[in-house]
């Protein structure tokens, strides 16, 4: 790995944290493979930029709603700590690497308040999918032992500010609570350094793991389901494992996919026996008021047989609500409730399986 381009230096960071404490091998395992930027990373780095500095770069529609409401959340945590801080300023630290005692472990905290040995971190999450909330929220403990191991404070509050899902949450560690933090992660950091840090497939630590599709572990759980012959001859404790492991092999299978055609796409003769088909034509209306409007207009449909043919989905309807009305996504969806709660149409769908909030098996 070249060290000169890596921000991290080859060592674990606290974005990382719960995957680490699930995995103590994974952080070895992945070191010099790249990540892979998505869609929804890329709008969260542009949404974190404008909040360290509004100048450089634009935000505009759903973006800047969100950047706006967290900018909110801030002001209503920093209004709980210090009531003063507008005339009194706390000092501000912004979207700088941290490091632990000899570079042990970094972290960037997106915004750190500190006065009177009194400090909040807060960490903005954009996406749609609520993260664990501060209390339990790895990421925020591991940067609370940074902040506080850098500017040695008295208590430290973490926020995570995701506006997507409603208001903040917020937990307070005292003296005593930041030594048991401490010491959590330097067991933490000891069981990785282990000559050889155990490997242990499940749900959250696989889910963005860049070495995935090499982990023995995971591929054990993955041969270990391929011979299951009679699931009903499973113990509950068996399903319970195989389960964990399902998201894990599905996303693996998903990459998988992925780089055979990409592989296939520069050289089709790359992977044996497989190629590339092209994919189904399917056809839509790219200009849906247009075609509306053309269609009424000649004839060839009437208005109540347009309308029958078509349909609004909610979701969609509720964003474009969201971005005209320039408020919260929960805010566009009570809106269109409001507007057309004799229209909407309920249906059940087929129940899910989720894990309980508690592992113990009863």
């Amino acid at each position: 790995m070249n060290h000169m381009i890596d921000v991290r230096k080859g060592k674990p960071s606290a974005s990382d944290a719960e995957s680490n404490e699930l995995c103590p091998g994974r952080h070895a395992m992945s070191l010099g493979m790249k990540d892979q930027p998505t869609p929804q990373s890329m709008t969260g780095d542009k949404i974190h930029q404008w909040l360290f500095d509004p100048t450089s770069v634009e935000l505009d529609g759903y973006d800047l709603v969100i950047g706006r409401k967290c900018l909110q959340q801030r002001e209503a945590l920093l209004d709980l700590m210090w009531d003063d801080w507008r005339t009194n300023p706390p000092k501000i630290v912004q979207e700088e690497r941290l490091w632990y005692r000899n570079e042990k472990f970094s972290g960037v905290p997106d915004f750190v308040a500190i006065r009177d040995g009194i400090c909040l971190i807060a960490d903005y999450k954009t996406g749609n999918i609520k993260v664990a909330n501060a209390a339990e929220n790895r990421q925020l403990l591991w940067l609370a032992v940074l902040v506080n191991n850098k500017f040695r404070v008295k208590e430290i509050t973490t926020s995570v500010i995701q506006p997507t899902v409603g208001p903040a949450t917020s937990y307070t560690y005292d003296k005593r609570a930041l030594t048991k933090a401490r010491n959590r992660v330097n067991a933490v950091l000891r069981r990785m350094n282990e000559g050889a840090a155990f490997l242990r497939a499940g749900e959250k630590q696989c889910k963005y793991c860049k070495a995935k599709e090499l982990c023995p572990a995971l591929q054990s759980k993955a041969t270990a389901i391929t011979r299951v012959k009679d699931v009903e001859a499973l113990t509950p404790y068996q399903l319970s494992e195989a389960m964990d492991v399902i998201p894990a092999l599905r996303a693996m299978c998903t990459s998988i996919e992925e780089h055979v055609k990409e592989l296939l796409s520069d050289h089709p003769q790359a992977v044996p026996t497989y190629e590339l088909v092209a994919g189904r034509t399917t056809r839509a209306i790219k200009e849906p008021q247009l075609a509306a409007e053309r269609l009424l207009s000649e004839g060839v449909v009437s208005e109540s047989g347009l309308m029958q043919s078509v349909s609004i989905s909610l979701p969609k309807l509720n964003k474009q609500v969201q971005q005209y009305g320039e408020m919260g996504y929960g805010d566009a969806a009570k809106a269109v409730n409001t507007c057309l709660h004799d229209l909407i149409e309920e249906k059940e769908g087929k129940a899910k399986l989720c894990r309980r909030e508690s592992s113990e098996m009863e």
